[in-house]
């Protein structure tokens, strides 16, 4: 399994191995070859995809086919059956929508307890999703950077 380029970086996959409890539930926003395969070796991972051909690709996953609807998923579909409990919260999609239109639904997610992992902090929109989870009681615990590209922040992990 290649880690980093459009997947999951190794040092973010190393990070969540260290700190959420294995067996426990993640929620992710953005499936993927790499993220999707690698946490459902040792979690129970619900993942939310708009592109239907990387859903079902894992066995073992609860995937949502949510295809874009107002430049965000299908939020009918995403909360049909969403988790009331979850340890990690990974927001890294939808690819080519707006993700910060996910702070509209957090009052949706029980996000109390859980870790959640903003992907591409780099970039200055994703930073608004992070002001908002601090507006709910969140902190930046960790900031990890891309192990192919040293110096630049890839992803921020808030509790």
């Amino acid at each position: 399994m290649k880690f980093g380029g459009s997947g999951m970086t190794k040092n973010c996959y190393d990070w969540i191995v260290a700190n959420v409890e294995h067996g426990t539930q993640i929620v992710e926003f953005g499936a993927g070859k790499v993220s999707t395969k690698v946490l459902s070796e040792k979690w129970k991972v619900f993942s939310v995809e708009q592109d239907s051909a990387y859903v079902g690709i894992y066995e073992g996953v609860d995937y949502v086919d949510a295809p874009l609807k107002d430049g965000w998923y299908d939020a009918e579909k995403v909360f049909e059956n969403f988790p009331d409990e979850f340890s990690l919260l990974i927001i890294d999609g939808p690819l080519y929508g707006d993700r910060t239109v996910i702070t509209k639904y957090f009052d949706r997610m029980n996000l109390k307890d859980a870790f959640v992992i903003v992907d591409d902090v780099y970039r200055d929109e994703i930073k608004s999703i992070c002001q908002e989870l601090e507006s709910l009681g969140k902190s930046i615990i960790h900031v990890g950077e891309d192990e192919s590209i040293p110096g630049v922040n890839q992803f921020a992990v808030m509790r």
